[in-house]
Formats: structure tokens, C-alpha cells, sequence
């Protein structure tokens, strides 16, 4: 055989050969993270009271009214009340079918959405980067790392059901535009109203889903130059969808649709131009960042600041110690490594979708970057309709509305955008995929154990 038909016969082989180790090297991140995740819910399982959380007593006040009434409760039962009755209703059924009351009836139901939602994620992975154990390390790590998904899965609410429903929006988005041919029409049409009309009646968050899914389709036609009537059309029938499925579980068994238990409050700058970012990174507990919108969730979502907050006021007796405030301030420096990666993902995705889209024909063709554009829109929309509700409806000197619990179904979105952004870095230089790495390594040390409830809390 001549040499140079040996020579790339061997090149062949080698290439083949790199190819399957980074098969086998994706699935061992990916079992190595699940592996981490799963042991941090046991973890948790064993050591966090049912009965701690936000607002935990009217969430199970709520499931426990539907178990015996069958029905949703009025304001005077739950605070609750207002939330649609699907979660609650699916907690006080398994409750009855396996005789447990519902908080372990919660609990149980968390866990195995817990293991939904990661498998999701390792499809979308695989979808998107399979060759790529970088992008991957960072998009798996900024999940299962990330302290307000374990708060998220030990506790009995809605956000347990709405956070498989982001992911799966999410994967619809990847499933739509890396594929060539694309869906029909009717296809993303009908999943789409799966989707749509599950999300609603879990919890009103459910409609940003709706909102986001409308304005994905009308960048595809931008895109595709098709019927503009085709994209009324499907703008008409997600928001029927969606409105109907929300009035209807909220009326089926009772309640209003409308009904809330706060009221809206006069806006003040303040909330949002205060960054009090000394005590953010020194002592971030609520005391110290009453009223400020931005410290507060960036506190709430990467450490656990709904819990010093009640210690300090004393309402549990679970004293905040040195190393309880050690460990949270550590985390405040730490996170700043994943929100880099997320604003980095977030600003190369739109630079990308803008000055890249029209340019490299085959980039456009393949979809390349389109997903992260639009993952960005989901992103920005869930963010920006959070943002109004939150500040509509924030008390001056509590501020309880502020919590990163009501973004959790987000991370996964974040995720995509951190990880992209990573896989960019690392291709510059070796030492950069190096760095990112080590700073991967770092967030993971100081964020487990934050991620492990009541860890480093010291009693007396």
C-alpha cells in the first residue's frame, strides 16, 4: 500500500480514536456531576426540616386544605392561596395513593424532579456539546452548584414542577434550531402548547414561557421570511393556550385567577440604584441590604440569605456563627467567576446574532449561534417580567419578594449562556482553558457547602 494512503489510514484511525474518548470523557462529566448532585439531595433529604423555607407552613397548609377538601383554600387558610392548584393537587394525590402525609408526599416528589431535570440537561448537552468537555464542565457545574436549586428541592412548591418546564422550553429552543430540517410548523405548534399550557397552571411564572415562546417564533419568521399570518396564528393560539389553562385549573376547584396576597407598592430609586456593595461581600444579610434590589438577589441566588436573615431575626433557633458568615462571604467573591461567564455568554450571543449572522452563510446554516440568541431573549424577557414584579411588589425594610428561589427555573438557561461563553475562552489558549478549569474548581469548593442545608451552622 503506498505510504501516503498508510499515513491517512493512520490519521483516520487517530481521529476516530479522539472522537470516542470524547464520547467517553462527556459521560464521565456528566456522571461525575450527577454523581455530586445526587449525593448533595441525600445530603439534604437527611438534614433539612420540612417545615424551614420560604413561606414553608402556607405551601403546606395548601397541600394539606386539597388533601382533605379537595378543593383550593381561601385567603384565610393559606397565604398561598393564589397560586394554581396543579402542584398542590399532585402532592395531596401521591400523599393519599402511598398514605404519606404531604410534606414527605413533597419531598419525594421534589427529589425525582430533581433527577428529571438533570437528565434533561445531559440531552441538552449532548444536543449542543458533546465534543466539548469544557463548555460542559462549566454548564453542569453552574447547575449543581448553584445553592438556590438545593433550597428549590428540599422545600414543598411550585418551582419543583416549573423548573423541568424552563428546561424543557429550553431543549425546544436547541431541538428547533440545530435541526435541519427544521420541525414543521405544526409540530412546534402542538409541543409548544404541551409546554405552554403545563407551565401556566403550575404557577403564573409559567406565562413567561408563553411570552417567550410567542417572540421565538416571530425571530424564526424574521429568519425564514414565511406567512406573517402563520406566526398570528400561532401567537393566537399559545396565549388562548395559555389563558385558558391558568383560568381554567384556577377555577375548576374553586379560587380566582386574579386574587393575590400583596398589594402594589409606590417605586422609589432607591430599590434599584442601591448597591451597598460593601455589605454585600462582607456580612450579606437581609439587615444590611434592606431595600436593595440587585444585592439582594445576587445574595439570595448564590448563597443562602433567606436563612440568615430569619437566624438574625431570631424566629428559628439556628444562631448565624463566624462560620456561617465565613462561608456565605467567601461565596459572594467566588460567584463572581459563573455571573462573568453568564454576562460574557449574554454579550457574545447578541454580538454573534448581529454581526455574524449575516455574514458567514454556513454559520447560518447551521444554526450556530442562533440558539444563543435565543436563549439570551428568554433570559432577558423572564428576567425583565421578574424584575417589574418584583419591584411592583417589594416592602421598604423587608423586601421578601426579592428572592432568587423565584428565578431558580432560570439556571439552566444561565448555564447554557456561562458554558458557551467558557468553550469561547478556552479555544483562545491552552493556559485560558487551564484557568477556567481551576476557577471552576474554586466556585465548586466554596459554593458545596453552601449547597448543603444548615452547613456550618453551629447551635449556642
Amino acid at each position: 500500500m503506498p505510504r501516503y494512503l498508510l499515513r491517512g489510514k493512520a490519521f483516520l484511525m487517530m481521529d476516530e480514536d479522539l472522537h470516542f474518548r470524547k464520547k467517553w470523557t462527556f459521560w464521565i462529566v456528566c456522571a461525575i456531576f450527577f454523581a455530586i448532585h445526587f449525593s448533595i439531595l441525600l445530603y439534604n433529604w437527611k438534614n433539612y426540616p420540612k417545615r424551614y423555607g420560604y413561606d414553608a407552613i402556607h405551601h403546606i397548609r395548601y397541600a394539606q386544605y386539597v388533601k382533605k377538601y379537595w378543593k383550593r383554600p381561601p385567603r384565610r387558610a393559606t397565604l398561598e392561596f393564589y397560586n394554581p392548584p396543579t402542584y398542590y393537587a399532585l402532592v395531596a394525590s401521591f400523599a393519599v395513593i402511598f398514605h404519606e402525609n404531604v410534606k414527605n408526599a413533597g419531598r419525594q416528589i421534589a427529589y425525582f424532579t430533581s433527577i428529571v431535570t438533570f437528565l434533561l440537561l445531559v440531552w441538552i448537552s449532548w444536543l449542543v456539546w458533546n465534543d466539548e468537555i469544557l463548555t460542559v464542565f462549566w454548564f453542569l457545574g453552574f447547575y449543581v452548584f448553584c445553592p438556590t436549586v438545593y433550597k428549590v428541592f428540599c422545600m414543598l412548591r411550585t418551582e419543583v414542577l416549573l423548573m423541568p418546564m424552563f428546561v424543557l422550553a429550553v431543549l425546544m429552543v436547541v431541538f428547533t434550531v440545530q435541526r435541519r430540517p427544521r420541525p414543521p410548523f405544526v409540530t412546534r405548534l402542538l409541543l409548544w402548547g404541551l409546554i405552554n399550557g403545563f407551565s401556566v397552571t403550575v404557577r403564573h411564572f409559567g406565562f413567561f414561557i408563553v411570552a417567550f415562546s410567542i417572540v421565538f417564533e416571530f425571530v424564526l419568521y424574521l429568519e425564514e421570511r414565511r406567512s406573517l399570518m402563520r406566526w398570528l396564528y400561532f401567537l393566537f393560539i399559545q396565549l388562548l393556550i395559555g389563558i385558558s389553562s391558568y383560568l381554567f385549573v384556577q377555577h375548576i376547584i374553586g379560587g380566582s385567577g386574579t386574587a393575590f396576597n400583596l398589594r402594589p407598592r409606590a417605586f422609589h430609586v432607591a430599590l434599584i440604584a442601591c448597591l451597598r456593595l460593601k455589605a454585600l461581600f462582607t456580612r450579606p444579610i437581609r439587615p444590611g441590604l434592606n431595600y436593595c434590589f440587585f444585592p439582594s438577589l445576587y445574595a439570595d441566588f448564590w448563597g443562602d440569605y433567606w436563612r440568615y436573615w430569619v437566624e438574625h431575626l431570631g424566629i428559628f433557633r439556628i444562631p448565624s456563627s463566624f462560620k456561617s458568615i465565613l462561608l456565605l462571604k467567601r461565596m459572594m467573591w467566588v460567584s463572581i467567576f459563573p455571573t462573568l461567564l453568564l454576562i460574557g455568554g449574554c454579550l457574545k450571543s447578541i454580538l454573534d446574532w448581529t454581526f455574524e449572522k449575516g455574514t458567514d452563510k454556513i454559520k447560518k446554516e447551521e444554526g450556530a449561534f442562533a440558539w444563543n440568541f435565543h436563549i439570551v431573549v428568554f433570559l432577558f424577557l423572564s428576567m425583565f417580567f421578574y424584575s417589574v414584579m418584583a419591584i411592583i411588589f417589594a416592602t421598604p425594610n423587608k423586601g421578601d419578594t426579592i428572592k432568587g428561589i423565584y428565578i431558580v427555573y432560570l439556571v439552566p438557561v444561565m448555564a447554557l449562556l456561562a458554558g458557551h461563553f467558557a468553550s469561547w475562552l478556552g479555544s483562545k489558549a491552552g493556559w485560558v482553558r487551564g484557568l477556567l478549569y481551576l476557577s471552576g474548581i474554586c466556585f465548586f469548593y466554596f459554593s458545596l457547602p453552601v449547597c448543603l442545608c444548615l452547613q456550618g451552622v453551629v447551635k449556642g
